[in-house]
């Protein structure tokens, strides 16, 4: 059964928030563990070299730390990294939605038990991430996310980079992964399949 979002759907921005005030802006929501931080270390750092008037925001539990490591191997990308630190689901929903784009790499792939990548599915961001051994087939069927293989940097940067210059695809990306977090992943589904019923049967 998936696992459905943790994070709340934040309120809407005001359109100047979202567009042309400020430079792209690429997030990460986790928690920054041994096995995925050295992927988005390299993911990371490659993306910002590679666009220089884009910025970077890590959400959740361990991204100070994080950040405060990559600042100190990267002290030219300091001014460019934030980090919230722990964050309560609302305001982990907030900067979330505040993203251009949310990075999310992991080792053995993107699954529908990754609750870190349904909050930024349930927020409308366009994800970038990676299939490996434990990523089910909907994922590349569905088109909810940018899907490159794991272990593989370069894909990951030259996807995100793409969605960066392509305001329409980045935002028909992240519309259709909220519309399938919303009917395949949210929470009355697992409900309705732990209770034994089809979607839709009378109660």
């Amino acid at each position: 059964l998936p696992i459905p979002s943790a994070i709340p759907r934040a309120p809407r921005p005001a359109a100047c928030e979202r567009d042309g005030c400020r430079a792209a802006l690429v997030g990460h929501f986790g928690t920054y563990g041994s096995h995925i931080a050295p992927l988005l270390r390299s993911g990371l750092t490659a993306l910002l070299d590679a666009e220089p008037s884009a910025a970077a925001i890590c959400i959740g539990a361990g991204s100070d730390r994080f950040v405060a490591d990559l600042a100190g191997a990267r002290p030219d990308l300091r001014l460019r990294l934030t980090a919230t630190g722990r964050a309560s689901p609302h305001a982990a929903a907030a900067h979330i939605l505040a993203c251009d784009l949310m990075l999310q790499p992991y080792p053995d792939g993107v699954t529908t038990r990754r609750t870190s990548v349904m909050a930024c599915l349930i927020n409308g961001r366009a994800v970038v991430t990676t299939g490996g051994a434990l990523t089910e087939p909907e994922w590349a069927g569905s088109g909810a996310v940018a899907l490159v293989p794991s272990g593989d940097p370069r894909q990951l940067v030259e996807a995100a980079r793409a969605l960066l210059a392509d305001g329409q695809a980045r935002a028909a990306l992240g519309a259709r992964g909220e519309a399938v977090y919303r009917a395949r992943f949210a929470l009355e589904h697992t409900i309705t399949a732990l209770r034994g019923r089809p979607a839709g049967a009378a109660a």
